[in-house]
């Protein structure tokens, strides 16, 4: 985890963000994910010291939780920190929840962690059917320019503290003027989407039937099947 958490590279990566994010929270701040990497590398890497800490969609990931859940974690718990992470996949499925927040003076803080697409779904195509058969998962222009809209300007047009950081040492005192606005707030820093940077470190195995014509990673996947131990 460490040679990934700390690669010198930039963009940074996921669990750098995380780990500079975690820094800076209050030991009693609650952490909201939705899906994706944000999703599952909060799981593995982002330490909680209480119960209901870390608010999640869960198993199914649902796309678009994050915004709408934090929210709601806000409104329970209005004295604590309220942290929702998010890909720029999820947040852009209903970042006009924004509004609301904004509306109603919900002071909820969002880290967006953007590498331009589904990151997640991306390297589930590679890993599982081979670099080739990688579709619509990148944002991307026709001529393969990557594509995004500024997160950060998108959340001012809406009435939220909003920045955009390029750099992850800046991220814990991007996160400390986000809070200490007192107002909705968005911190988007943009993070590395280039292998092996862009995904998490694994610990287990997500069985994704391969097909047959790739060869070598069937007979892993039928190694790895046989190997299986359900619970």
């Amino acid at each position: 985890l460490n040679k990934v958490r700390f690669a010198d590279v930039q963009p940074a990566t996921i669990s750098r963000a995380l780990w500079e994010a975690r820094k800076f929270l209050d030991r009693d701040a609650i952490v909201v994910t939705g899906a994706g990497l944000p999703q599952s590398q909060v799981y593995q890497e982002f330490p909680v010291y209480g119960p209901r800490q870390h608010i999640t969609s869960g198993g199914f990931s649902t796309m678009g939780f994050t915004v709408p859940g934090a929210i709601g974690a806000k409104l329970a718990a209005p004295g604590r920190q309220v942290l929702g992470v998010a890909g720029d996949g999820d947040f852009l499925q209903t970042c006009q929840e924004l509004g609301m927040a904004v509306q109603y003076d919900i002071p909820v803080v969002y880290l967006v962690l953007n590498n331009f697409g589904w990151q997640s779904i991306k390297n589930l195509q590679t890993n599982a059917y081979g670099p080739e058969r990688v579709i619509a998962t990148p944002f991307e222009k026709k001529d393969g320019t990557p594509y995004s809209p500024h997160i950060a300007d998108l959340a001012r047009s809406f009435g939220c503290y909003a920045e955009r950081v390029e750099n992850a040492e800046e991220l814990a005192r991007a996160l400390r003027r986000a809070f200490n606005e007192g107002k909705p707030a968005v911190v988007e820093v943009l993070v590395n989407r280039e292998p092996p940077w862009c995904g998490l470190t694994a610990t287990g195995w997500w069985d994704v039937p391969v097909p047959q014509y790739l060869e070598s990673k069937r007979a892993a996947y039928d190694k790895a099947r046989a190997e299986e131990v359900l619970h």
